[in-house]
Parts: structure tokens; C-alpha cells; sequence
């Protein structure tokens, strides 16, 4: 978002524009990356005009803002979208973003519904780091269950690798890949 919207309201698609005509035109299957991440949003986001932390329902209004206007301008074009990335911790708690402390957990299932709204037809994916860790791995099945018993729609969990050959061990990385199926 630091680049599809350095300020406020100014939204800027020359990028992901070129990029989705380039998936298009080559019948590729688009993903997004991605919707919510603490560490791609531009400062403002956060801040209003007196400097200090915007209040909850300001951060909701502007993430579900970002969230229509870039889902609803590739609508029907990408396929599915990484919603929220890196939302945990290696131990399983909560990454402490300005996301989390300004709105609290809820953010991750209210950035869900606005891109749901946005696409009904766009598969929704959470994305992070390290799933072999157990904390994390268990927090994330936790979001999936309670996502789900919430009647909220989520198609899968990106597993983004930072892999060696030796590194995590094949055993840890399958157990990872048939808890999260």
C-alpha cells in the first residue's frame, strides 16, 4: 500500500496496473500481494492530522477504503488476493502492528469481509512466514476456526518459505502443510 497509495486518498496503479495487463494477456492466474501488511503501509495510514494515532473506527474506515478501491479495481482480474500477511509472531501471539493496536484481532477478519465484499469471486488467502513454528502454526489454524465459525470465507493459508536445504527440518515442514490442510 506505501506504493499503490503514498498519501492519503492518491492512489497510484501505473505498477500493478502494468502488471495485471501482463498476467491478463498471458492467462495467468493473479494473486495480490497483499492487502494488509504492517510492514508495506505508508506512515500516514496510521497518523492523523494532530500527529497521533488515528482512532479505531478512522483506521477501520481507511482500511476498508485501500481494500474496496484496489480489490474493486482488479475485480474479476485477479483471482485471489494474500488479504492479511504476517499477522503472528513465531510463539503464536499477536504481531504488536498499529493494525493490531489500534483495532485489535478484529482487524484480520474485518479486512477479510471488506475484500470479500469488494470480489465475491476473488479467492481470499492469509500469508505468513516460518509456519513450522508451532506457536504460529496453531495461531493461524485458531484465526481459520474462529474465521470460519464466523461464517467468514478464507481458501487457504500461503505458506511463504525462507528455506534452506537443512533448515526447517522436512518433518516439521510436512507437519505444517497436513495440520493446516
Amino acid at each position: 500500500s506505501e506504493i499503490l497509495q503514498p498519501r492519503e486518498g492518491t492512489f497510484d496503479f501505473t505498477l500493478s496496473d502494468q502488471f495485471v495487463e501482463f498476467g491478463t494477456a498471458n492467462q495467468q492466474f493473479i494473486v495480490g500481494h497483499t492487502l494488509v501488511w504492517h510492514s508495506q503501509t505508508p506512515s500516514w495510514f496510521f497518523v492523523g492530522e494532530d500527529g497521533r494515532d488515528v482512532s479505531r473506527e478512522e483506521l477501520i474506515a481507511r482500511m476498508k477504503h485501500h481494500i474496496t478501491t484496489v480489490v474493486g479495481r482488479y475485480k474479476g482480474k485477479v483471482h485471489a488476493w494474500d488479504v492479511v500477511n504476517e499477522a503472528f509472531e513465531d510463539d503464536g501471539s499477536y504481531r504488536k502492528t498499529k493494525f493490531f493496536t489500534i483495532i485489535g484481532k478484529e482487524y484480520i477478519p474485518l479486512a477479510f469481509e471488506f475484500a470479500r465484499t469488494a470480489d465475491p469471486n476473488a479467492e481470499l488467502y492469509y500469508n505468513d512466514y516460518s509456519m513450522y513454528h508451532e506457536g504460529k502454526r496453531k495461531a493461524v489454524i485458531r484465526l481459520i476456526e474462529e474465521m470460519k465459525s464466523a461464517g467468514l470465507r478464507i481458501d487457504a493459508v500461503g505458506m511463504q518459505g525462507h528455506y534452506t536445504l537443512a533448515y526447517p527440518s522436512l518433518n516439521s515442514f510436512a507437519q505444517s502443510i497436513q495440520q493446516l490442510g
